[in-house]
């Protein structure tokens, strides 16, 4: 004798009444895995992948936090600690402490955005607690 149980709403397929996991036996049994290729993109970045970078410079002898974004962050870096950007050459040299890589620029700028906000800049001090904590102990 089977004893019924209800169907919660992960087992089951939208518009189906069979088990979500015979639904994806069948599929499986037919050849087809789903979302797999997607997966595989996901998990395995080729070299024609781009990535956008959101970043956190530092300077401790003058705790002076940069928050930026750029598409090459190693040539980034780079051109901050050589002094040609205006808002940094007088805080070098600069550390990364922090960065963050997306798939979507939209995204990314999003995020720079929001870690600029105070809301953000606390959410980063939070973060990275360790790397603001100075020799004495204090933030």
């Amino acid at each position: 004798m089977a004893l019924w149980r209800p169907v919660s709403w992960f087992e089951s397929k939208p518009g189906s009444q069979a088990p979500y996991g015979a639904w994806l036996r069948r599929k499986a049994k037919a050849g087809a895995v789903w979302g797999l290729r997607e997966a595989q993109n996901c998990a395995s970045p080729s070299k024609n992948m781009k990535f956008f970078y959101v970043y956190v410079l530092y300077n401790k002898n003058k705790d002076f936090v940069y928050i930026g974004y750029s598409e090459d962050l190693k040539e980034r870096i780079k051109y901050h600690n050589s002094g040609h950007v205006k808002s940094t050459k007088f805080y070098k040299p600069l550390e990364l402490i922090h960065y963050e890589a997306y798939q979507n620029m939209k995204d990314a700028k999003r995020r720079e955005i929001y870690l600029k906000t105070n809301r953000g800049k606390t959410t980063l001090m939070t973060m990275l607690k360790e790397c603001f904590i100075d020799k004495k102990g204090h933030l």
